[in-house]
């Protein structure tokens, strides 16, 4: 079969010619000049699959070239939202690029060493380059080089009290479109960070070389940003921004506590059951809120400092302690405004909550006997006065390389229940697993104990606990930790 083969000038050229949805049956392109562009159409989805244009690319080898997709409306509609993809001659996927800061489609590179590539057109999201995509319609490629650059651009950011360079912090350039609309400068051009405050630019991210143009320097320390002007840099030129200077934000000083049971006056660890968290949130909340979690130790001692991440600064706060089993508690504002403040919020005092649950003998390999994996809880009344309800039980399974990844279904049948004050009571439950079960599957109980009559409890569940195990062997099980079920079960 004999594929075209057509040469670009700098006037528009179709080259888009039909078939040429797989890379081996790619349309040949050659680059004998630039800029040079050609059209193309996208046909519109058949048989449940989009059109993929391919083309192999020839050009002078070591180029830096500049590839951009976007909608043509010449002769059709203009494809919505098109994707662009750079593959090597054995059809592997080597980049891709669906929006460039609008719906236009760019990918910078520099042509291998064999003088060919091959560029793929299709719909975005298309990520596979299998026609996974509903998009039609006209777009244009373009190609060109990287003709002009500039020589660098350098500057200084510096402490505004001391003088002195920071080793923190980070420099961002950025490309405007508008030399008077600061808000025109959103495309990253490079960044650099931990330069000790000096920093210098005369490559593009990528190592493509930058393009004269209008500029904009953004440098951060801890997250407040200071902004040069917009400035032009010309054709070979080195350009010195003038010194920026940053203003150090004051930090909080410190604020420390300890989470305790309000019965026993026992500490609450963050770092075992029950998994004590405190929380510090700026408030009110003005456009971005500054807010941090810290576990107390085995104690129940937490402490927010100078090592807190995020940079907490002076301001209203408020605090938030949970642990599992406990009812939650939010403290009043608290203020913390003078640098280097110690703050001691004392003793938080957390009330257990009416009802507690507890995995007493989890599923296990010795306890799936059969193909049956039993566990029993036990549910303990913790409150002065009787409660009634229900208990139930949830398993779930992640099951990797299925057809569905994971299942859920109920563990027996739910039980219901009464217990005096101080009482408790132990539950079994039960439910089959498959020998056929894959490795490295992991299988979840979750048991739930809601308050109320007949259909009551299952839509006013008060606690729960779950209890994980993963498949390790032919008929080996491994139970994974209270923290590690607790994690696998809030993460899904």
């Amino acid at each position: 079969m004999l594929v075209p083969t057509l040469c670009l000038a700098t006037s528009l050229a179709h080259a888009d010619v039909e078939p040429n949805d797989g890379c081996l049956s790619a349309d040949r392109v050659e680059l004998s000049s630039m800029p040079a562009t050609l059209n193309g159409t996208l046909e519109a989805p058949g048989s449940g699959r989009g059109d993929i244009d391919f083309y192999l690319i020839s050009a002078t080898p070591e180029t830096p070239l500049r590839i951009e997709l976007e909608g043509d409306s010449e002769g059709t509609d203009a494809v919505g939202d098109p994707m662009l993809a750079y593959l090597g001659l054995g059809c592997e996927l080597l980049a891709s690029n669906d929006d460039y800061f609008s719906l236009m489609s760019r990918l910078p590179l520099y042509v291998p060493a064999s003088g060919t590539f091959v560029i793929a057109v299709t719909g975005s999201g298309d990520m596979t380059l299998t026609g996974d995509h509903r998009q039609s319609g006209g777009y244009r490629l373009s190609f060109s080089t990287y003709s002009r650059s500039i020589g660098s651009i350098s500057g200084l950011y510096l402490d505004a009290i001391t003088g002195r360079y920071t080793p923190q912090g980070s420099v961002q350039l950025l490309r405007c479109t508008d030399g008077d609309d600061p808000e025109s400068c959103t495309a990253p051009v490079a960044s650099q960070g931990g330069n000790g405050g000096a920093y210098s630019f005369s490559a593009e991210w990528n190592g493509m070389p930058i393009e004269p143009g209008y500029f904009r320097v953004r440098a951060s320390f801890l997250d407040e940003p200071v902004w040069s002007e917009i400035f032009w840099v010309a054709e070979n030129q080195h350009y010195r921004v003038p010194t920026l200077y940053y203003e150090e934000p004051l930090g909080i000083g410190t604020i420390e506590g300890r989470l305790v049971d309000a019965m026993t006056g026992v500490g609450l660890s963050g770092e075992e059951y029950p998994f004590a968290s405190v929380r510090l949130r700026q408030f009110p909340c003005i456009e971005s809120c500054y807010s941090v979690d810290v576990a107390p130790d085995s104690a129940g001692h937490f402490r927010f400092d100078e090592t807190t991440e995020p940079y907490l600064r002076p301001g209203e706060y408020r605090i938030t302690a949970s642990a599992s089993d406990y009812e939650t508690q939010q403290l009043p504002t608290i203020h913390s405004g003078a640098e280097g403040e110690k703050r001691s919020i004392g003793e938080i005092a957390l009330d257990p909550k009416p009802v507690r649950i507890s995995v007493t003998s989890p599923c296990d390999s010795d306890s799936i006997d059969g193909g049956i994996c039993r566990y029993r809880v036990s549910l303990e009344n913790r409150s002065p006065e009787r409660v009634r309800g229900s208990i139930w039980s949830i398993a779930s399974g992640y099951l990797p390389g299925g057809t569905l990844s994971s299942t859920e279904f109920q563990a027996g049948d739910p039980v219901p229940i009464s217990l005096r004050a101080g009482e408790s009571r132990a539950f079994q439950f039960e439910f089959p697993i498959p020998s056929t079960l894959r490795g490295d599957s992991t299988i979840c109980s979750t048991t739930y104990f809601g308050e109320g009559y007949g259909n009551q409890p299952y839509f006013n569940p008060s606690v729960n606990v779950s209890s994980c195990l993963t498949k390790t062997g032919e008929s080996e099980y491994s139970v994974l930790s209270k923290k590690e079920s607790r994690a696998l079960i809030e993460g899904r």
